[in-house]
């Protein structure tokens, strides 16, 4: 097409059958009317689901959606024009009833019928008072929905306003707008918005009516072309159409629109759902075009014989025709998919496309239809055009699909095309994100490279790893650093400036930003790698992240690398101010978090090969918390004995002995041992035998050694703790042949007979293993041993000799009780010491009471009672311990010496044989008897 002089030349518009064409079948008729094939049209209207048709007489014929009619009377002479309101069941006729009066207009309900079935009359009015107004005819008339004004047209340019209610107002006005010469008024057409405007058209004018309630102001759209009746039209959107020989013109209510140059002589305009229908006559034949102006296209172009009329309504198109008699036709359009089936098989996609935006089809189908567009655009090597349609089916079509068909680096500019409008539209994946980064790559395009990541201005679209991971294998780690710190991703931001660009000094300063969880991870992660490049930086970090670790928060300008260095601690100073230090502070730029503790152990592994910096690390933790683990304190042991090993001699022994020394580490003790036996550190082996009262191994280690003097000292210092010491310390010098040990024997068994730890036949039969050892060496210990035994046993035979005789003296006093008689001879009373009268009670140990003295229930002596209870209390005790052989054998293994122990339980009777059972010659005494013997009685 071309646009010349504002009217759009059309060249060439596709044609298409998008209407099917049927002859509606002869109708019935009620109510004796005539059929439609014998009805002469004059007009038509249709609303409601019903069309009305105005025959020559003054007959209106109303046609149901079946086509089934019935006929009522409107006007006795003639019906003029007939129009229904879209949305409302009135119709309004204008005709005439008597060749005098003039044209009137009725109001019809088309919802209440009469007996007659025939619509109910509301009401009737004149157009006219005066009979000059009545020799013109009437041409057109139009009313508005709200049946608030209705105009109408006559042959003489005359327009007639009539104005109210016209359904329930009794009178109506009525005005005459001024006439357009004598130039018949051809079409007349409201349109309603926040102004009421009526159109109107002439054969040579087209002009507007500003319609108030005031005044009525013309405006002239046109005033060189106009059209005749029935080629004007109203569009959905309120629009004047207008058909003239040479083109369609649009017009709005103030001024000229566009204009389609269809050629051809226009007999009828009509709009139906957003088609232009024009009917031209050629020759004796009508040819009726149903246009889409919208899509450039011609939906329908069919011939007919004498169209008198067309109609828009149940859906469809009803054309009227009259040459030999009246047909109505139907114009059914096709459904939305089967046109569209169509515009495929001609791979017309944009059109299709437009229809299915048209009948609001949903988005999944129309995007088929673009990737179908673009699949054919694809294929006729159309590359640019093709990826504009692909972009449409974003979210519905899978990515893949498209991008496989652009990986071909001479399509590298659409692939990025569509890849960047796939990040605008936050539907990328991290595969996206890398490829449309490697066609940045490969396009060497570093200003769209950092536009897209460095953007601002909009939301995030991408994946930051992502990346952050292709700038780094492109080689652009600077960029790549830049989205790591931009977009808060420590582990990247680290890996490129300690793997990549070997900033170990940036590493530590960015980690001393970072709150203290992230900060122990990545010390834990990157530690080793900055320790071995920046050991005394890398401690200090570690030390204020055990100890008192503060981040610091940027809250205003940013700190520069200078600032920030110039606040790190010296971390071998030694001094406790420089380690506080490490918290690393800074005052006006920094704001300051709760600080946190880390565990020191967590961090021993990354001080590899950092023997010095560890001992300093380690040395700091136990300074500050002496409560430290188990761990922290071996490492420590293990590395103090390691450099006290090293040809540089840091560490004393001193050193070492004052951590094991100390009361409050927390060392493992067997661990510590092992350490100090590896490292050959002899004070600490002893030192951890004598605490761990290991002194069989004290001892042991002087035997090994060969020192007497150390073995003479250790069982000295030690025989409290175990005087076995020195029997093993006299097996080990006797064993000592070769070797003048005279003086330590001598000394060991001073000791051994000073504590009596061993008998002297033990002794001799451990001394005989050495065969050089003379009876000098054991002349003193044996003569000593001899006086001593002497001694004993003569103090144990003066023992015997009086435990026999006072057994003895025992006997004969039970037998002089048994015997002979008793002669009391006391003349006191042995409680109260007063002379003794009777009553008197005398007991057999020769004690006497006055009677009231003693109780009623007393049967002893009080005063022997007492002993002899405790007599037979131990007596009975003996009897019961004769049978508790496991107490006998346990204090028999926990004694120093067994002898006496045996001695001790052998008195007690647990050697004895069980007492015989009486026999029956032998008589037995019972415990009564035997305390009536001993003790006497009443």
């Amino acid at each position: 097409r071309r646009v010349h002089g504002g009217i759009i030349m059309v060249v060439s518009w596709r044609r298409f059958q998008f209407f099917d064409r049927a002859v509606v079948e002869e109708p019935t008729t009620e109510n004796g009317a005539p059929n439609l094939s014998k009805v002469n049209v004059t007009c038509a209207a249709s609303g409601t689901g019903t069309v009305y048709l105005g025959d020559g007489e003054g007959g209106i014929h109303v046609v149901n959606r079946n086509f089934e009619s019935r006929r009522f009377v409107a006007h006795s002479l003639g019906v003029y024009a007939l129009k229904h309101l879209r949305q409302r069941p009135f119709l309004i006729t204008v005709g005439e009833d008597e060749a005098e009066s003039g044209p009137v207009y009725k109001v019809w309900n088309t919802e209440t019928l009469n007996a007659e079935q025939c619509p109910t009359l509301l009401r009737t009015g004149r157009l006219f008072t005066s009979k000059q107004a009545t020799q013109s005819h009437v041409t057109c008339m139009s009313t508005s929905q709200d049946f608030s004004q209705l105009a109408v047209g006559f042959e003489n340019g005359t327009i007639v306003l009539v104005r109210g209610d016209l359904l329930r107002d009794r009178h109506c006005r009525t005005k005459v707008l001024p006439a357009d010469g004598d130039r018949a008024i051809t079409n007349l057409f409201f349109r309603e918005d926040l102004k009421t405007y009526l159109y109107a058209t002439t054969p040579t004018q087209t002009f507007s009516y500003r319609l108030s309630d005031k005044a009525e102001t013309k405006i002239v759209l046109d005033s060189e072309q106009g059209c005749e009746r029935n080629c004007a039209c109203l569009s959905e959107r309120g629009e004047l159409i207008v058909g003239t020989d040479e083109a369609v013109f649009f017009y709005g209510p103030d001024e000229k629109g566009s204009a389609f140059a269809f050629d051809g002589h226009k007999l009828i305009l009509a709009w139906f759902r957003g088609y232009l229908i024009v009917v031209s006559a050629e020759g004796s034949r009508h040819t009726l075009i149903i246009y889409d102006l919208t899509n450039r296209f011609i939906a329908l172009q069919s011939t007919f014989e004498d169209i008198k009329q067309v109609v828009c309504e149940f859906g469809r198109i009803l054309v009227i025709t009259a040459k030999a008699q009246t047909t109505v036709y139907q114009l059914i359009e096709k459904d939305t998919t089967t046109k569209i089936d169509m515009l495929f098989k001609k791979h017309l996609y944009s059109i299709a496309i437009d229809l299915a935006h048209k009948q609001q089809f949903d988005d999944v189908y129309i995007a088929d239809i673009f990737k179908m567009y673009g699949d054919h655009l694809y294929d006729k090597g159309d590359f640019d055009t093709a990826m504009q349609q692909y972009l449409q089916t974003l979210g519905h079509v899978e990515p893949s699909y498209v991008i496989q068909k652009f990986l071909d680096a001479q399509r590298i500019h659409n692939l990025t095309t569509y890849l960047q409008t796939l990040h605008s539209r936050n539907v990328a994946n991290k595969e996206h994100t890398t490829l449309l980064l490697n066609c940045y790559v490969k396009l060497k395009d570093m200003e769209k490279l950092e536009e897209f990541l460095k953007n601002d201005s909009r939301e995030m679209t991408f994946d930051v790893e992502t990346a952050i991971s292709v700038c780094r294998q492109a080689g652009y780690r600077e960029l790549a650093l830049f989205l790591a710190e931009k977009h808060h991703q420590h582990q990247w931001y680290l890996k490129i400036q300690i793997e990549d660009l070997k900033e170990y000094k940036e590493a530590i300063l960015y980690i001393k930003t970072l709150p203290f969880q992230l900060a122990e991870k990545y010390v834990m992660e990157y530690g080793k790698a900055l320790m071995n490049e920046l050991p005394e930086d890398s401690t200090a970090l570690v030390m204020a992240l055990c100890t008192s670790y503060v981040p610091i928060v940027k809250v205003g300008p940013p700190v520069s690398k200078s600032s920030i260095a110039s606040i790190q601690p010296s971390v071998h100073s030694g001094s406790i101010a420089s380690l506080k230090e490490a918290s690393f502070s800074l005052s006006g730029s920094m704001d300051l978090m709760k600080s946190s503790k880390s565990k020191p152990e967590d961090f021993i592994h990354i001080f590899v090969d950092q023997s010095n910096s560890l001992k300093y690390f380690l040395e700091f933790i136990v300074r500050e918390d002496p409560n430290s683990s188990t761990l922290i304190y071996n490492t420590l042991l293990e590395l103090l004995l390691q450099q006290r090993q090293s040809d540089k001699n840091r560490v004393s022994d001193e050193d070492v002995m004052n951590l094991l020394k100390n009361p409050l580490a927390k060392y493992d003790a067997d661990h510590g041992l092992m350490l100090c036996q590896m490292f050959n550190f002899t004070r600490g082996v002893l030192y951890l035998y004598e605490k761990m009262a290991l002194f069989q191994d004290v001892l042991l280690h002087y035997m090994e050694m060969g020192d007497h003097a150390g073995v003479l000292q250790s069982c000295i210092k030690y025989e409290a703790r175990d005087p076995n010491l020195w029997l093993q310390a006299l097996t080990y010098f006797v064993k000592k042949q070769n070797a003048d040990c005279e003086r330590e024997i001598l000394e060991v068994l001073k000791r051994i007979d000073q504590q009596n730890l061993l008998s002297p036949l033990l002794v001799l039969q451990i001394l005989s293993g050495n065969p050089k050892i003379t009876l000098k060496v054991v002349k003193d210990y044996i003569s000593r041993r001899l006086q001593t035994e002497s001694t004993k046993i003569a103090s144990d035979l003066r023992e015997i000799r009086r435990d026999r005789e006072e057994t003895e003296r025992m006997r004969n006093e039970i037998h002089e009780l048994k015997t002979s008689a008793r002669v009391f001879q006391s003349m006191k009373c042995s409680a109260c010491l007063l002379s003794l009268d009777l009553p008197a009670i005398h007991f057999l140990c020769m004690h006497s009471f006055h009677q009231r003295c003693l109780l009623e229930t007393e049967r002893e002596c009080p005063k022997c009672s007492p002993e002899a209870k405790r007599v037979m209390e131990r007596k009975a005790n003996f009897d019961a311990q004769t049978n508790h052989h496991e107490q006998f054998f346990k204090e028999l293994e926990g004694a120093k010496d067994g002898f006496s122990t045996v001695a001790e339980y052998f008195g007690r009777g647990i050697f004895n044989k069980p007492p015989a059972p009486p026999s029956a010659g032998r008589p037995v005494m019972d415990e009564k008897k035997q305390r009536e013997a001993l003790f006497g009685n009443r």
